[in-house]
């Protein structure tokens, strides 16, 4: 009898900062699918942004914030690394060998998948797709199908958040909620988002 493989979910992000939703979604992922532990690849040169926190700042940031939880833990990636299907899926895979990966994602991303180089390597894998309150998941249950992927979806109880909304908040002199007080602490005593 084949031994059942343990599930690792992979959560990567520019988290720029992290947020309550990220935590959120790593944590309903855990518990709705099973997961031994979540991973959280923090991107230190995100492809399609133009303008980033530094990658200390945003590591530091996550490290603080899923602090708490036992079982998420923040890979740190050297500052320079950009993140690849080719080379991510490398270094997960001979770091979990006896693993099944599942990527936990925001409909957002998911929507983009199909652009991502690496679609063979990409239909090997299962994706978590995070469902805001708003979300019915009709899109990503559609782009799965269409490319050929597999897809769990995990129900979340929180509403729309962004990081880009967080600092605008943030720029604005205002205390944005869905942040953990000591990664405020840490962004004000950084002076960070303050638009200087």
């Amino acid at each position: 009898m084949e031994e059942k493989k343990s599930k690792v979910g992979i959560l990567s992000g520019t988290f720029d900062p992290v947020h309550d939703g990220h935590i959120a979604l790593a944590d309903n992922a855990a518990h709705q699918l099973g997961l031994e532990k979540v991973i959280v690849l923090v991107e230190p040169k995100p492809r399609h942004k133009q303008r980033t926190t530094k990658y200390a700042h945003r590591l530091a940031m996550t490290k603080i914030a899923t602090g708490s939880q036992k079982f998420i833990s923040v890979h740190e990636a050297s500052a320079g690394d950009q993140h690849s299907v080719e080379h991510t899926l490398k270094y997960l895979h001979s770091r979990f060998p006896d693993s099944e990966l599942i990527m936990i994602m925001g409909g957002d991303v998911f929507e983009y998948l199909p652009k991502w180089d690496g679609q063979d390597e990409l239909k090997q894998l299962t994706f978590a797709v995070g469902l805001r309150t708003e979300d019915d998941g009709e899109l990503a249950v559609s782009i799965a199908a269409e490319n050929g992927y597999k897809l769990k979806l995990i129900q979340t109880e929180l509403p729309r958040i962004s990081s880009s909304h967080i600092r605008d908040l943030i720029k604005s002199g205002e205390k944005p909620g869905h942040l953990s007080p000591k990664v405020f602490e840490y962004i004000k005593k950084h002076n960070l988002y303050d638009g200087s």
